[in-house]
């Protein structure tokens, strides 16, 4: 005797027919991409650091020097050109520099004159604070039909600069096949900051901070516990202060 399903239960054993179909269709599937393979995706990036990279600031022996004009027919340097030396050598012992060369021109129309006023140039650099012991002078060859061959002045020191000169481009701008910088990015940023920064060997380290006022903080601290001004009276109220322009 054949016993009928009863139509309740129908439906579901058609559900579960379709399920199963489903999975041992995603395992097929599954298994022929398992069998696959693929090549992995990568994108492009940019460099770790492309400008200290390409252009380091780095620290080298070199030359501080300073020219000071001179004409053919001057018997002495104005104040002008005497203040420049004084802190020249001022700047020299600062760095503690051995020696200070002041060059002076040969063969020039105005060889005589920078001659005559070689001793005025050793006297401002001690007046600066280099001692005129550690002066040494030495004649360069100039032209001879020049009246503007200036007295040069120089002392070695440790300056900072990049390594070669920027404007060199050895690849195209816009690369399309690389995220990066172009070549000569950021070049003359450090150019520049290494012209600017006054003591080279901050690059290597950092100088400590000088020592807090414990005097001036503590009477800060004090006006301002008892509700007193603690900033320096200029006299110009708040409403002065932000116009910008000027006016009232």
């Amino acid at each position: 005797m054949v016993r009928d399903v009863s139509p309740a239960i129908r439906p579901a054993r058609r559900s579960s027919r379709a399920v199963a179909s489903g999975l041992l269709l995603l395992a097929g599937l599954l298994g022929g991409c398992a069998g696959t393979k693929t090549e992995p995706l990568i994108t492009g990036s940019t460099e770790r650091d492309p400008i200290t990279s390409r252009h380091p600031i780095v620290l080298s022996e070199g030359a501080e020097t300073i020219d000071i004009p001179i004409g053919s027919q001057a018997a002495r340097l104005n104040e002008a050109s005497l203040y420049t030396i004084e802190r020249f050598g001022a700047d020299a012992r600062a760095r503690g520099a051995g020696y200070v060369t002041v060059m002076l021109p040969s063969g020039s129309a105005n060889e005589a004159a920078a001659f005559r006023v070689a001793s005025q140039v050793t006297a401002a650099l001690a007046r600066g604070g280099f001692p005129a012991a550690s002066v040494v002078r030495q004649p360069y060859r100039a032209n001879v039909d020049s009246t503007e061959a200036p007295i040069r002045l120089a002392y070695p020191r440790i300056v900072a600069a990049v390594p070669h000169r920027c404007g060199h481009w050895p690849d195209q701008i816009l690369n399309s096949e690389k995220n990066d910088h172009y070549w000569n990015f950021g070049c003359a940023y450090q150019a520049n900051m290494a012209a600017m920064v006054a003591e080279p060997n901050d690059f290597i380290t950092p100088r400590g901070e000088d020592p807090a006022d414990g005097t001036r903080r503590t009477a800060v601290i004090q006006s301002y516990r008892q509700a007193k001004q603690t900033k320096s009276d200029t006299g110009i109220s708040a409403a002065q202060a932000s116009n910008v322009s000027g006016g009232k």
